[in-house]
């Protein structure tokens, strides 16, 4: 997350940095949740394992739909669940110990936010036809 406010605070932003800034984030939303899925699942806690996952899911679908708009030449960083909220949340459940109900959360809350930038997309390309 602060990756890409450093390079532009230095005047080093790149195109090509944006795209590998972009991949690497991917990675390490991966990292996570697969991380936390394993966990879960060594402790037979199955519900938290599909949660972890599904946010996953749900974490890839933001930003494919973002890329996925952007490419289509609109912009789109709407929604209520994006990177920062999702590290800020496990950062919470961890230090609380309230992993599994905050994965229920970030599991509904990812996919409402795929919900609202498929919408917006939806909305703002009917208003151009």
């Amino acid at each position: 997350m602060l990756d890409g406010v450093s390079a532009r605070v230095n005047n080093k932003v790149t195109r090509f940095g944006a795209f590998l800034d972009s991949v690497l984030d991917r990675y390490s939303d991966a990292f996570l949740f697969l991380s936390i899925a394993w966990y879960l699942a060594s402790k037979g806690e199955h519900n938290g394992v599909f949660l972890s996952l599904g946010t996953l899911v749900g974490a890839f679908l933001i930003s494919y739909a973002r890329a996925r708009a952007e490419g289509l030449g609109e912009e789109c960083k709407t929604g209520i669940m994006e990177r920062p909220e999702r590290i800020i949340l496990l950062i919470f459940a961890l230090l609380t110990g309230w992993l599994v109900p905050i994965l229920w959360i970030m599991f509904v809350l990812t996919h409402v936010t795929v919900i609202q930038r498929v919408y917006h997309v939806w909305k703002v390309m009917k208003v151009k036809i």
